[in-house]
């Protein structure tokens, strides 16, 4: 049972406590907590009202939870398709699933994933301010630096979106490097491994901070070797033959559990590439094709791919900490083989600030703030610290004795910049705790060494409030900016366009989406698009689409290329990935002798959402308001020339026409279309109008027999057969005179026009051209259901 006063301590209470106004630093720090879960639960309902959730994550892991039992452990249709495995096990092997999962069956939804992931996230200000305080024995820039990850933008562009196993890893890693500057090695062990299992590149941080932790000793002990000893003591071996000062190395506490961590780390993770290669097997459950290590998709030839976006990714990365983790430049161990591993990758969402990948960046860098921060020198109008207390700061033992983790000794690790080092004050030699530099000056300092020293903090401190203000710009939270950066082809650059989409009021659909996702029977085989994905992940024969065809995985579920799927629910074809993974779906979804349409949400964040059933043949059902639409197209707005057509103005017109000229006799051909793939008209009656003319010599245009200019309007929707497929019989003007042509046709059933256009049969051999200016489509009655 907890230690009541150490309990107490935990949340802020009991005697002692530094007070910042009405709340203890550590008080503060569980509000910055609190307000960064409600922030970050929130922006998950945001991103999912409006479809932007990163729904392969989130879905797959909605799945694997959802479907534990029945041969099916944390089944995953998607890693499925990706690698022909059938458990999340296989791809990522984690503890947390373990724990997730019978709070996910207490409480079902998603909203539970993002609130155990939000609280993971947040939670991890406590134990960062506690290393915080205790490497700079000021429990105020303790406070600081839990301030500044609980403002970190990175991390909520990237997180709120989707279910990642890298949220676990801050709070972790923050705990394990406490513990181990407390001596607490056994504990710092058991939470290296337990990082080691929550993803497979948490070994290799561990491996990483093993270094870190041994370079502390290591240079004690080189120091040590600069002194040179008495020549019997020099001389002294061990039975090993070990020299004296090699074997008090060897026998230090430190060394040997900085080297039982780097041992740990390698360990875990071949145990976990095991795991995720033979577990389901071991468990009687077959599918799994994985080997022992993977091709993690890196490559040196990826390194030129995205290069400017890389480098200013990683700028900006820097600038929303103020690059303060070089403060304590041993991080950079860790932190270098990760920024190479991302500038190995293709994909830029390696790179990009919507990213989950921004939590495991978050491990290097704010563990260089934490064990930095002492090295900044800040102004007394920002930071105003009591004295900090004796026994702050200690290194763990080191070559037989103890010294500080941060250098106030000539023998210290050395950390921050040399200049600092040599103008902040140092313990005296009675071990005797110095306050921390705020930039006041010291006593007996000339004032010009003063008053340097005073801009200097004064420039930190600056430095300080450029860093928040940074942040609170690009955060997804800021709607006035609506996220500041957006990210266009290869670069990053200052734009009103955000990278994160996120409104504070999101557009309806959402709730009726669910409604038409609740009419799916238990267990149907459903094949379904990606930002729906979520919503029937609970199936465990949801399938999601993917470009997996090459990857030979399609064939063997119960859809290929010769069998329908059972259900589709998906937003406009036009937006369907076929292609890649069912090339004949495209065609099939409209066509009424293989599909009917169950029903349909008209208006969503992502457009019409359509649930179509293989041989249906009742009636649509409408989820949500539908209205008629009156759709225009013009030059530039989807209206193109045709096959047999040109782009031309015509002199003196009253409108910018698209042009379309022939004069060959018997000539036939596409003389304009239409090309939108997100018109979705509901059933009803519509007229579609045509703004025509002729064009050319008022001779010409008298011989133009009254059928020769007949225009046959044809609309499909990705490969169905036509719905509209008519004639203007007749059409006929004077040469420069505008006329609006009419069509009347009707839908019975909602359709998604992907093209339609119209041919001219025939034109005798005059020099006539014929023109079109706009093509309107009007409803001309109100639609029936």
């Amino acid at each position: 049972m907890s230690d009541p006063p150490r309990l107490a301590r935990l949340f802020g209470f009991g005697p002692g406590q530094v007070k910042v106004g009405p709340l203890s630093v550590r008080q503060w720090v569980w509000v910055f907590a609190v307000v960064s879960v409600v922030v970050q639960v929130f922006l998950s309902y945001l991103a999912t009202a409006e479809f932007r959730q990163g729904a392969y994550d989130l879905g797959i892991t909605v799945q694997g939870l959802s479907n534990v039992g029945a041969g099916r452990f944390f089944w995953s249709t998607g890693n499925h398709l990706h690698h022909g495995t059938v458990s999340l096990l296989n791809s990522h092997f984690s503890w947390v699933y373990f724990v997730v999962y019978p709070v996910y069956v207490a409480i079902p939804g998603i909203f539970t994933l993002f609130v155990v992931q939000a609280v993971a996230i947040g939670v991890a200000a406590v134990p960062l301010e506690a290393l915080a305080t205790q490497t700079s024995g000021s429990p105020r820039r303790g406070m600081l630096v839990a301030g500044l990850y609980a403002l970190w933008a990175p991390m909520y562009a990237g997180m709120p979106n989707s279910f990642h196993l890298e949220a676990f890893l801050p709070v972790l890693f923050f705990a394990l490097v406490l513990v181990w500057i407390r001596r607490q090695y056994v504990l710092g062990l058991a939470l290296a491994a337990l990082a080691g299992f929550t993803i497979d590149v948490a070994p290799i941080l561990t491996a990483l901070l093993a270094i870190v932790f041994l370079t502390l000793p290591l240079q004690e002990a080189y120091r040590g070797s600069r002194v040179r000893p008495p020549p019997t003591e020099s001389m002294a071996v061990t039975k090993a033959g070990l020299p004296s000062p090699v074997r008090d190395f060897l026998r230090s506490p430190l060394v040997q559990a900085c080297v039982a961590l780097f041992v740990l780390s390698v360990v875990v993770f071949l145990a976990m590439r095991l795991l995720e290669a033979n577990l389901t097997n071991w468990l009687g459950i077959p599918g799994s094709s994985l080997g022992v290590f993977r091709n993690p998709g890196s490559a040196l030839s990826n390194l030129s791919i995205h290069l400017g976006q890389k480098v200013e990714f990683w700028i900006l990365m820097g600038a929303t900490v103020g690059f303060l983790p070089l403060l304590y430049p041993r991080i950079l161990i860790v932190l270098v083989p990760w920024m190479g591993y991302t500038a190995l990758q293709a994909g830029n969402g390696w790179f990009s600030l919507p990213s989950h990948y921004v939590a495991i960046a978050a491990v290097p860098l704010f563990l260089g703030i934490a064990l930095g921060i002492r090295g900044l020198p800040l102004p007394a109008w920002l930071l105003r610290e009591p004295s900090p207390r004796a026994d702050a700061g200690e290194l763990p033992e080191s070559s037989g004795r103890s010294g500080p983790w941060n250098e106030t000794a000539p023998s210290g690790s050395g950390i921050g910049p040399r200049a600092w080092r040599r103008r902040r004050p140092i313990a005296g030699s009675t071990g005797r705790a110095v306050r921390p530099w705020t930039g006041n000056g010291s006593a007996g300092g000339s004032s010009s060494r003063r008053a340097r020293k005073n801009r200097v903090a004064t420039a930190c401190g600056i430095l300080v409030l450029a860093v928040i203000a940074t942040n609170v710009a690009i955060s997804p939270v800021n709607f006035a900016t609506n996220g500041l950066l957006a990210s266009t082809g290869n670069r990053l650059f200052v734009s009103s366009a955000s990278p994160y989409g996120l409104t504070p009021f999101p557009a309806a659909g959402y709730e009726y989406v669910e409604s038409l996702a609740a009419e799916l029977p238990s267990q149907a085989f459903v094949l379904v698009q990606g930002p729906l994905f979520p919503l029937v992940a609970h199936d465990p024969n949801a399938y999601i689409f993917a470009s997996l065809q090459s990857q030979g995985y399609v064939e063997r579920e119960p859809f290929n290329n010769s069998t329908p799927p059972e259900f589709v629910f998906a937003t406009i074809p036009g937006t369907f990935q076929f292609d890649q993974l069912v090339a004949n779906l495209s065609t099939w979804v409209w066509d009424t002798s293989v599909y009917g349409l169950v029903g349909w949400v008209q208006t969503t964040p992502i457009g019409s959402v359509f649930l179509f059933e293989k041989g249906y043949a009742g009636p649509t059902q409408i989820f949500g308001p539908i209205a008629p639409p009156t759709i225009r197209f013009s030059p530039g707005n989807y209206l193109v020339k045709g096959a047999s057509g040109h782009w031309r103005r015509i002199d003196n017109a009253a409108k910018v026409p698209i042009i379309v000229v022939s004069s060959s006799a018997g000539q036939s051909g596409e003389l304009w279309s239409v090309s939108q793939s997100s018109l979705v008209l509901p059933a009803g009656a519509y007229n579609l109008t045509i703004e025509m003319r002729t064009d050319g010599s008022a001779a010409n245009c008298s011989e133009v027999p009254a059928s020769a200019v007949v225009l046959d309007i044809s609309g499909n929707s990705s490969g169905h057969p036509s719905i509209i497929n008519s004639s203007i019989p007749y059409f006929r003007a004077s040469c420069g005179a505008w006329v609006q042509v009419s069509l009347p046709f009707t839908l019975d059933q909602p359709a998604s026009f992907v093209a339609f256009a119209g041919t001219r049969p025939v034109l005798p051999p005059l020099p006539i051209q014929v023109a079109v200016a706009q093509v309107s489509i009007v409803p001309a009655a109100s639609p029936t259901p």
